[in-house]
């Protein structure tokens, strides 16, 4: 028996040899058919000037892309410096508010050793009444 005429027994009708050629037609077709296409087109100068237009709208969106990114970075870098002044403006709050909390502190203090000064100093001393009897 001749391999290239045996048929395969999941195939029916069609045999090894049928196979390759049709195989081969469709790999030649399809490398082929695409070549020939693009030579016989009557307006090469059209697919030419279609390929340029089509590479500058590329470029074009690329751009538009980059513009985009850098106004996007822009508004991120105001929102930063923005964020940086709120921060220096809590800051100042802050020590203005711990220099007050101390001026507090340190006035209570004084008044409370005015207090228990004035209260050492200043205490009758307890005798005991003399009595007569």
């Amino acid at each position: 028996m001749d391999m290239s005429t045996m048929k395969d027994p999941g195939l029916t009708g069609v045999s090894r040899t049928s196979l390759r050629r049709i195989s081969f037609f469709a790999a030649f077709a399809c490398w082929a058919l695409p070549a020939a296409l693009y030579a016989a087109s009557p307006n090469k100068a059209a697919l030419e000037d279609i390929d340029q237009r089509l590479t500058r709208l590329e470029q074009q969106l690329n751009n538009q892309g980059l513009l985009d990114m850098l106004q996007k970075l822009e508004q991120l870098q105001q929102q930063v410096n923005q964020l940086r002044g709120e921060i220096e403006v809590q800051n100042h709050t802050l020590e203005q508010l711990r220099s007050r909390q101390r001026d507090l502190y340190t006035d209570i203090d004084q008044r409370l050793q005015r207090i228990e000064g004035g209260a050492v100093a200043g205490a009758p001393a307890t005798t005991r009444p003399q009595t007569t009897a």
